[in-house]
């Protein structure tokens, strides 16, 4: 009986050891991290001791007593830095963010601690002139970014504001004088004032641009610290004693004013004691003094009535143009793909999607999805770097090869956060079909040029071909003499090579355009054009004059290059064979100066002719499709080379007086030698 005994105390031990363990594996921490943005005042910050004190600080103090939670509180200086600590599980909770605020999938919000509105902020000076403005253009104003959107700032009528990262910041730019406005939260800018005791030195414009307010942050997987926190909400608020806490923080300006004149109410009735021929007097006074402030308490009422009505009409509009942005861009023709600078896609609209071929791509890498990820390997640059000089433009990338290759058309929108980027929006579109109708009126200029070209070429070879039949005609008859047999030996070969040239440079300008940019000798593909134009120049009594430097390289689409310089040449003979035709004297010669030079990182391009010039309106219309001043032009010649030059990074710029000059400079960025050899290979 007694080992039986035993063996059921045993086993009771057991299970109460089985127990207690479970209970410890299974409790909940109690020690929690809270990110607090310290430049929140009277919200959230650091107090004379040196520790987090504010409305919010007493209200999570008030729920972790009740729950029996112990806080780290770990200070930072802005909102974007407590999410950062979050995320990377450097702390367990963020106190005071937005609520509206637009976070990772992976975290949530708690109900609200607070809430208030964004007001306008002007000192008292600027107050008065305010109302007499018809808008805001010619002042700067401050406000915390992510308060107010770009919508309500052109409703405003302001262009110049600056947005900072706290609303202390904002609080410092106004009272130094940096901006004229400020944009903050209501109550904070109360409390900033009183603190620094300038109260009086500033008027609140508008009260109610925005509503505002603040939550708790927690990751998405603690439930049960979510439920703790939220439970605790609603549990201050039940009891009473959120009110309490409210007041002991947040400062009411109208409020304190109306105690101010109760106060001198009071003293004016404590007056009144001392007689009774007094007494009345303060009566009256005090109905009077009540009946103004019932008056004043009823316009307020309304005031606020109204600008309550017009601040939901206000919040509706903005809910209205949200919808109508959504569904822009996610109807868009074009593909629209949002990712950060970890490339993770964080939006992409139905074009999108479509174009990748899967359903979801929200919380993937940009760069294993298909086409974006080659458009991304392809381009030459990175998009996230700070230099944005390639960002300025689209590109045009072409994937696949031969009948299966599609072009399209790529541009890129940096997402700032302060100083830093940390988004990029890149919209994408197909435009194979247009750079086919491109390249066809490429063809059709190509063409125009090389009829050109191939008169004056063919009657350039009449002249060796005439040398060689005169000297075959010399050795038939003369054969036996050395004198002549060396001459021919010579001569031939010379005449042979001449033509071979002309044919060779006809030939490679005509060949078919290959649709790759490549490292090659700026000057020359120059002296090539030249030998090419020269013909025609010759022939209508004008001369190059050429300054070309040896050591030019550039990286470009050649052919493109090649037509553009030509088409320019030959438009700058044209002009001066005009010019010579309507009345030059006669054998007079006009000349062509052209010049190829390093500038810095640059090659500088300058063809100037002497032709009949343009007036200023000319030049503004010259590069545009289907302008021209020939009789049967077709206006595209212009317009396809301001095309090409700005498609391989280049720029074009004309400078022209009618009648005297015309002067055409292209820059385009270097390349080293080095950077040639490595082409090559």
């Amino acid at each position: 009986m007694n080992k039986k005994a035993m063996q059921i105390e045993l086993s009771v031990l057991l299970l109460c050891f089985l127990l207690l363990s479970a209970t410890r594996v299974f409790a909940k921490p109690t020690q929690l991290r809270v990110a607090v943005n310290t430049n929140m005042d009277p919200y959230q910050f650091i107090g004379e001791d040196g520790e987090c004190v504010g409305l919010h600080i007493d209200i999570l103090n008030w729920i972790a007593q009740k729950k029996g939670l112990e806080l780290i509180y770990v200070p930072y200086e802005k909102s974007r830095e407590c999410l950062n600590a979050l995320s990377n599980g450097e702390v367990d909770i963020v106190l005071g963010h937005k609520s509206y605020d637009t976070v990772g999938y992976e975290l949530q919000f708690t109900g609200e601690l607070s809430r208030s509105s964004i007001c306008m902020v002007v000192p008292n000076e600027l107050a008065n002139e305010l109302n007499e403005r018809a808008d805001y253009k010619a002042l700067s104003a401050a406000l915390e970014y992510g308060t107010l959107d770009y919508t309500h700032m052109n409703n405003l009528g302001l262009s110049k504001y600056v947005s900072y990262g706290n609303q202390q910041m904002v609080f410092n730019a106004l009272i130094s004088g940096e901006v004229d406005i400020a944009f903050g939260i209501k109550e904070s800018f109360d409390y900033l004032f009183a603190k620094k005791g300038i109260t009086d030195s500033y008027t609140i414009h508008r009260n109610y641009l925005a509503p505002i307010s603040y939550s708790m942050l927690i990751r998405e997987d603690e439930q049960e610290l979510f439920t703790d926190l939220d439970m605790g909400l609603t549990e201050l608020r039940t009891s009473g004693k959120y009110e309490s806490i409210y007041r002991n923080w947040i400062i009411d300006r109208d409020l304190v004013k109306a105690q101010q004149r109760h106060q001198l109410i009071t003293r004016l009735l404590s007056i009144a004691a001392v007689g009774t021929a007094l007494a009345i007097l303060v009566i009256g006074f005090n109905i009077r003094m009540n009946f103004l402030l019932k008056r004043k308490v009823d316009e307020k009422t309304k005031e606020l009535r109204d600008t309550n009505a017009q601040l939901e009409r206000m919040v509706e509009q903005l809910h209205s143009e949200g919808r109508l942005r959504n569904s822009i861009i996610e109807n868009s023709p074009s593909a629209m793909i949002f990712f950060d600078n970890n490339y993770r896609i964080t939006l992409a609209n139905s074009a999108a999607r479509h174009i990748a071929g899967e359903e979801e791509l929200t919380g993937k890498n940009i760069k294993s999805m298909g086409i974006f990820g080659e458009i991304l390997e392809q381009i030459k640059y990175d998009v996230f770097s700070e230099q944005g000089d390639s960002m300025e433009r689209p590109i045009i990338v072409e994937i696949g090869q031969d009948e299966k290759k599609q072009s399209y058309r790529c541009n890129f929108y940096r997402s700032n956060d302060y100083s830093s980027i940390d988004g990029i929006l890149m919209t994408v579109e197909n435009v194979t079909a247009e750079e086919l109708k491109k390249q066809e009126r490429f063809e059709a200029e190509k063409n125009k040029a090389l009829n050109r070209l191939v008169a004056g070429i063919a009657h350039e070879i009449k002249n060796p071909l005439m040398a060689i039949k005169t000297a075959c005609s010399l050795i038939l008859n003369q054969g036996d003499d050395p004198e002549i047999k060396e001459a021919f030996a010579d001569f031939v070969p010379y005449e042979i090579e001449r033509i071979n040239q002309l044919v060779e440079g006809l030939i490679s300008y005509a060949r078919p355009i290959k649709e790759k940019a490549e490292v090659f000798s700026l000057s020359k593909l120059m002296n090539d054009c030249l030998y090419l134009t020269s013909i025609a120049a010759k022939r209508s009594r004008i001369c190059f004059e050429t300054a070309i430097e040896d050591d030019l390289y550039i990286s470009a689409k050649k052919v493109q290059i090649k037509q553009s310089l030509i088409n320019l040449i030959i438009n700058g003979i044209e002009s001066m064979e005009k010019k010579l035709a309507g009345g030059a004297k006669p054998g007079s010669i006009k000349k062509m100066r052209i010049s190829a030079n390093k500038n810095g990182k640059d090659a500088i391009i300058v063809i100037r002719d002497e032709g009949v010039g343009m007036t200023d309106d000319e030049i503004k219309q010259c590069t545009k499709p289907f302008f021209t001043t020939k009789p049967a032009g077709t206006g595209l010649g212009l317009a396809i080379v301001k095309q090409y030059i700005q498609e391989n990074n280049g720029m074009l710029h004309i400078e022209s007086e009618k009648n005297k000059y015309t002067k055409i400079v292209l820059t385009f960025r270097r390349c080293s030698l080095s950077e040639t050899q490595n082409s090559d290979h």
